[in-house]
């Protein structure tokens, strides 16, 4: 799981992980801007990504369970990372 500290260190270009609820597919994305953090609410994040060419989306407070650093990713764990788990289209 992605959180708001995990989420202030990511660089540009880090690939981040998101299964479906049975860890069976993989989907990359890349992180694609800055962290944005706000004072008021500390516990809100708001973390840009990208897929492919055209489609953005952002890792927040509400949705950060569903991601996953490549290293910690629950699909690849006791498995040699194969070439096998390239870019898989969205469903």
């Amino acid at each position: 799981m992605i959180t708001k500290a995990t989420a202030l260190i990511l660089k540009h270009k880090t690939i981040v992980h998101s299964t479906d609820g049975c860890a069976t597919k993989i989907t990359k994305w890349r992180v694609n801007g800055e962290c944005q953090t706000w004072k008021r609410e500390p516990l809100r994040f708001r973390l840009p990504i990208k897929f492919g060419l055209y489609l953005f989306w952002e890792i927040n407070e509400c949705n950060c369970y569903l991601f996953h650093l490549e290293d910690d990713c629950p699909a690849l764990q006791g498995t040699a990372k194969q070439a096998s788990f390239g870019y898989e289209g969205i469903s």
